[in-house]
């Protein structure tokens, strides 16, 4: 089935300037008009909305596409040509911003992982976790739109760390992306969550309630969820945890 999504700023500036940096859920661009060295043009991925510092416009994504083209948001021909030829259009641009026709493909939900790739799976391995531990903790590959439905943002494809309160019920899923951007303060994202989420305790599904019961059990608290895991199957000829 044929469905017309709007038009994305963000694809709009990444078909015509390529790359940009990104902070969170904004993505920073060279504006096309001006040379000043630095990234101006701002894309708010949330909002679906753009603004250049220097040039101190904004709007929705039918201006930015106007705004790099350099000719008016009121002349639909120059915009539609522009758009088509960047292969975001199809159409002639009249009524609701002319978005482009693109085909729906089933996609497996983020409730319904498949597990992780052979990629994902190495690198867990390689960390020191075995098949069954990989298995019981949950961990799978997610694809971009899964990603995007867990975080509330866009931030590509990337291994999905499910956490789970003592009941056994899923609370939360904390996202490894496969390429890390870079943050405001220019530092790599290794390990995104989702918004508003805050900090949360993650208790590896390896360990039982009884275990947690036990006062006389150590109790060992850890940084990162794969470094928790490994712990734990280090130590399964104990009674640590």
């Amino acid at each position: 089935m044929s469905i017309h999504p709007p038009l994305l700023c963000l694809e709009i500036a990444n078909a015509a300037l390529g790359p940009g940096k990104r902070s969170g859920a904004e993505t920073l661009f060279k504006c096309p008009h001006h040379d000043n060295g630095n990234s101006k043009l701002n894309i708010n991925e949330t909002k679906n909305c753009w603004s250049c510092f220097v040039c101190d416009k904004s709007g929705n994504a039918w201006s930015l596409a106007a705004h790099i083209a350099d000719v008016s948001p009121d002349d639909k021909p120059a915009v539609a040509a522009w758009l088509k030829n960047h292969g975001l259009l199809n159409g002639d641009g009249n009524g609701n911003q002319g978005p482009r026709k693109v085909e729906t493909r089933p996609t497996k939900s983020s409730a319904d992982p498949a597990g992780p790739t052979d990629a994902h799976r190495r690198e867990l391995e390689a960390s020191g976790l075995s098949a069954d531990a990989i298995r019981a903790a949950g961990f799978y590959s997610a694809t971009a739109d899964q990603v995007k439905e867990i975080l509330g943002f866009s931030a590509g494809p990337g291994l999905a760390i499910p956490y789970r309160s003592l009941n056994g019920k899923g609370e939360f899923t904390r996202i490894k992306p496969n390429t890390p951007f870079l943050d405001r303060y220019g530092k790599p994202s290794k390990y995104l969550s989702p918004k508003g989420a805050g900090n949360r305790l993650y208790i590896p599904s390896l360990i039982t309630q009884e275990q947690l019961r036990d006062h006389k059990t150590p109790l060992y608290i850890t940084e990162g969820e794969k470094k928790a895991l490994t712990r734990i199957i280090r130590e399964s000829s104990s009674k640590s945890l």
